[in-house]
């Protein structure tokens, strides 16, 4: 059951992919997700060479079986996005994807 923050921290963020979500297909199943950038201070950009971002998806839209490191995504119909880490699931119900383009 998540507290009262985590909810609000989903609540907001199913508002911000309604605004800014772009599609994302992963082995032909479609769902939204958030490109952010990563701070250059943040730890997981540590002995990083690549341009790396931050995708940010609801976890209840993953398909199944779920991307996962060294698997790709592809972005907006464009883009084709690298997962460089094991994805990290967050008790708000949101999983992020570091990705290298």
């Amino acid at each position: 059951m998540p507290t009262p923050a985590q909810d609000a921290i989903n609540r907001g963020f199913v508002a911000h992919l309604r605004v800014h979500g772009e599609t994302c297909l992963f082995n032909g199943t479609t769902f939204l997700g958030v490109l952010g950038q990563l701070r250059a201070d943040d730890p997981r950009m540590v002995g990083v060479t690549d341009s790396v971002s931050l995708l940010s998806v609801l976890t209840e839209a993953l398909p199944s079986p779920r991307p996962k490191r060294g698997g790709s995504v592809v972005y907006a119909g464009k883009d084709t996005l690298r997962i460089t880490q094991v994805p990290r699931d967050q008790p708000s119900g949101i999983t992020e994807f570091v990705v290298a383009k």
